[in-house]
């Protein structure tokens, strides 16, 4: 996207790279420095709204072409709770797994690289010149994860307490 619709060079994509991935590794530690003190369940909640929204205003931003700086800040907003959202959904999943933990987190992470790897030539659709297919699949995936949290996780854990 970066280098084919706004020709940046290979260094400003290892420059916007590194600060997603900075953003990640920081936003990351977040669940460790909370814990104890916020639900797992509420960080989870929070980590997919946010990104809904920024993925939303991403799509938009796509759709309306708007200027780099623009796509990188919310690109960052839309990606960087993706740390916090695989421990906190990883935590609750395998919190009431006991002896089946392990097939448990084995399972999470085959279905999860599979689906990703179902939905990368998904993305490139339309070509490598638009990131609206890219948009939308962000938008989608991120509004299944709200529907399954507030139809399967939040009430689950509701009864708990």
């Amino acid at each position: 996207m970066f280098q084919n619709i706004y020709a940046v060079s290979p260094q400003m994509y290892s420059l916007i790279f590194g600060g997603i991935g900075v953003g990640l590794m920081l936003a990351g530690m977040l669940p460790a420095r909370l814990a104890g003190r916020v639900p797992d369940v509420v960080l989870l909640k929070y980590s997919i709204l946010v990104p809904l929204a920024g993925s939303i205003f991403l799509l938009g931003g796509f759709l309306a072409e708007m200027p780099i700086w623009y796509t990188v800040l919310v690109l960052f907003i839309t990606v960087v709770p993706l740390s916090v959202i695989g421990a906190a959904s990883f935590s609750l999943a395998l919190s009431r797994q006991g002896k089946n933990a392990g097939s448990a987190s084995a399972l999470i992470g085959f279905f999860s690289m599979i689906l990703g790897g179902c939905m990368m030539p998904v993305v490139g659709i339309a070509g490598d010149h638009t990131a609206v297919p890219m948009g939308i699949i962000m938008v989608i995936g991120y509004a299944l994860g709200v529907l399954c949290y507030y139809t399967m996780i939040a009430p689950a854990h509701r009864e708990t307490k």
